[in-house]
């Protein structure tokens, strides 16, 4: 069968020439100025003739691997259009920058598994190499790559006539280059992006920004970019690069690293040059607006910036990270006066094995609660933004088959714009890209097409309305207690705390195994670290995730600055995080740890003597269940009582007391104390045990309704446990949970 030849180098060589003097990118320094600026024309030559070298001075052939080890810059592009142009495979890697230890180690991982023949860079890169293995010391001068040949293209000759190079025997199926995603183990996958698959990706994102900005009568000219994202990131190699190239937009661009150094300058510039399309992750809104007001409220009041003017901005893309839903109000709030439009907030969906973007969605579109579910989420795609070639499924995980409308299940796609699968692991790649559905048992299976194969995306998600929504990473959910809890609540709950370092926080289960046993653990970076600041931190935390969220962390660990696992795209390496936690490898400042509460001595297994005074009696039993260190003056809620934990508190005083908890006990008794004095009053009385009908839950303030914890257990097996004290011992919570099937 004879196999389609790629259109892709003929469509860019066309742009590169209809727009050969005029400018595609500007690089701007840290300091504001002009670094370097390339024209479409000079940028389309000096790829040529890497590919030109690359052919027949490097000897590199046709779908050889080659990596592209650069600073941050212009060069870098330069570099990965030759490597297109010469038909070999473009390796992205993150740059070795300091802690070269920690950087290389990431590099060695990726060129051992993809076995490259060439490592193309630039002076600074090479500078540094040369400089690190001279060090008599150096940790990290052993660790550069061996045995595989260092190339600089800075100044390469690209104005001879014969200096440069195009394959002419590059298929759809021949592939591109791989996208290696970190990973939250460390063990990094190459995504292989075939030439069709990168081409498709181009039309359908050029397509729905085109359309985007129609929309308000605009054209193709009237798109300016500005993008400081990592040029090795597929987000800022196909959004901010390869995209805008393709289509002939202008772009402003500057190194990440200035970014995190002078957020402000981006807004600057985009100010400066009347920029109308920005791209950023979640976290970058937060953090320009944060850095904004500080500096306004330093300086009387006054904008930090002269001469600021956002009106000329259409579109500002939100992706790469989960969204937080106050982010769109908090950003318009802050920069509303200087001319931003309400409308300006745009989000997406998309994954490198996706190439980069699967769906592009211009407005701001919260969820309907579902039944008892009261959070809402936000949109990132729908059926009319959809690619004409796109097919979104929402998919049951367990049995393949599709579930309806407002049903959470796993994220499925289908397209054209699907990469090829990992490389070196062809099980991997068949369970991840090559999915199909199974027919429902009870419908007819010629109703389903088998010939379709989707990409399992791994994420959780719905359809409400035609819209698409995330819910979060299928791997990151946490079953505690035999209950869900998406992490990124958690994570967003302790991120608003004082003292906490935003999208520094990581929450995860203290087990893996799914299986609902573990227990809640919590690490962030905390600000100006000490002991003392710590502790407080971390018991605010407590108190907000018990608030919030309902369940009771078993470990808080505030970390060093700057020190948790993250990926090189800087999200957050969850189950990394978790692993050096539990191998005592983190930077800790302090830990807050209630494991042995939670796990040991608070979890009520502990018989308590019919033979104690009343008084001890009621102490043992608060020990039991809240810990030896609870606080019998401190309220429920800081005192970590959940759910599950008042069920085993009403069954253990009916054990002991002739009376069980009234509804409403936190309001009427706040504290221990409080009901202790209550409980052995002489002339309390004695109440009824607690019936389902009449369970407020909203009455007792709990953090986390009790049906809704108890969830896949059903109201029939609720009204027994709850109604078990009349008639017997409640059965523990580790026995609940194992009956959960969760």
């Amino acid at each position: 069968m004879a196999q389609n030849k790629s259109t892709l180098l003929r469509q860019l060589k066309a742009v590169a020439d209809q727009k050969q003097n005029d400018i595609f990118a500007t690089w701007h320094e840290a300091n504001g100025t002009i670094g370097q600026e390339y024209t479409f024309g000079r940028l389309w030559e000096e790829a040529g003739a890497i590919a030109y070298n690359l052919h027949h001075k490097w000897g590199v052939k046709k779908g050889e691997k080659v990596v592209l080890c650069y600073n941050f810059g212009l060069h870098f592009f330069a570099a990965f259009l030759g490597c297109l142009r010469a038909g070999v495979v473009a390796i992205l890697v993150y740059p070795p920058f300091p802690p070269l230890t920690k950087t290389l180690t990431k590099m060695e991982k990726v060129i051992k598994d993809c076995q490259p023949v060439l490592i193309l860079t630039d002076i600074t890169i090479m500078a540094l190499k040369k400089l690190d293995e001279l060090k008599p010391f150096s940790k990290s001068k052993g660790m550069w790559p061996k045995g595989i040949p260092f190339k600089v293209t800075n100044g390469i000759n690209f104005l001879t006539k014969d200096g440069k190079f195009d394959e002419e025997d590059i298929l759809e199926s021949d592939i591109a280059f791989y996208q290696y995603t970190s990973g939250s183990t460390g063990d990094p996958k190459g995504v292989m992006v075939t030439s069709k698959a990168l081409q498709s990706n181009l039309k359908l994102l050029q397509d729905a920004i085109y359309d985007d900005f129609a929309r308000d009568g605009l054209g193709a000219d009237d798109i300016v970019g500005f993008s400081w994202l990592p040029q090795y990131h597929d987000f800022g190699l196909i959004f901010a690069s390869i995209v805008p190239f393709a289509a002939g937009w202008r772009m402003h661009m500057m190194s990440p690293l200035t970014f995190i150094k002078k957020p402000l300058l981006w807004l600057e510039l985009m100010s400066k040059n009347k920029v109308t399309l920005g791209v950023s992750p979640d976290f970058a809104y937060h953090l320009v607006a944060r850095k904004f007001k500080e500096e306004r409220s330093k300086n009387g009041g006054k904008s930090p910036i002269a001469n600021f003017d956002l009106s000329s901005i259409h579109a500002l893309q939100n992706g790469a990270e989960p969204i937080r839903l106050d982010t769109r109000d908090t950003f318009t709030e802050t920069f509303a006066e200087f001319g931003l439009r309400q409308d300006w907030f745009h989000t997406g969906y998309g994954m490198a094995e996706t190439v980069v973007g699967a769906t592009y969605l211009p407005q701001y579109k919260l969820s309907r609660p579902q039944g008892e579910d009261t959070r809402r989420f936000l949109a990132v795609g729908s059926t009319e933004t959809f690619h004409d070639t796109l097919t979104v499924k929402i998919v049951d995980p367990v049995s393949l088959t599709e579930v309806p409308d407002d049903q959470t299940g796993e994220i499925w796609i289908a397209g054209p714009s699907i990469a090829a699968g990992y490389h070196g692991k062809p099980e991997l790649s068949r369970e991840v890209f090559q999915a199909k559905l199974l027919p429902p048992e009870d419908s007819d299976s010629d109703q389903i097409d088998s010939a379709t194969t989707f990409l399992r995306t791994g994420d959780l998600g719905f359809m409400q309305d035609g819209y698409l929504y995330v819910c979060g990473r299928i791997k990151d959910l946490l079953i505690i207690n035999g209950a869900n809890y998406y992490p990124q609540d958690i994570e967003l709950a302790v991120q608003y705390c004082n003292g906490v370092r935003p999208g520094c926080v990581a929450a995860f289960s203290s087990d893996d195994s799914g299986e609902g046993d573990g227990q809640l653990e919590v690490v962030f970076e905390i600000r100006n670290a000490n002991k003392m600041t710590a502790q407080a931190v971390c018991e605010a935390i407590k108190s907000v995730v018990i608030q919030d969220i309902g369940i009771v962390p078993s470990k808080i660990v505030a970390l060093e600055e700057r020190s948790i696992a993250k990926t090189t795209s800087g999200k957050i390496q969850r189950r990394r995080n978790r692993d050096l936690l539990h191998a005592n490898q983190h930077k800790a400042v302090f830990v807050l740890d209630q494991s042995s509460k939670l796990a040991g001595e608070g979890n009520g297994h502990q018989e308590i003597s019919h033979n104690l005074p009343p008084s001890e009696k009621f102490d043992a039993i608060m020990t039991s269940l809240l810990g030896s260190d609870y606080d019998p003056d401190a309220g429920w809620d800081e005192n970590g009582l959940t759910s599950l934990i008042l069920i085993e508190l009403n069954n253990k005083l009916a054990e002991s007391f002739p009376a069980t908890l009234p509804s409403d006990f936190p309001d009427q008794y706040p504290t221990p104390v409080a009901l202790k004095e209550y409980i052995l009053s002489p002339n309390h009385g004695s109440f009824f045990p607690i019936e389902v009908s009449s369970f407020d839950t909203s009455a007792t303030r709990l953090p986390w309704p009790v049906v809704t914890l108890l969830q896949g257990v059903g109201v029939i097996l609720l009204f027994l446990m709850l109604s078990s004290s009349c008639f017997g011992t409640l059965p523990s919570p580790s026995w609940f949970a194992s009956q959960s099937g969760l």
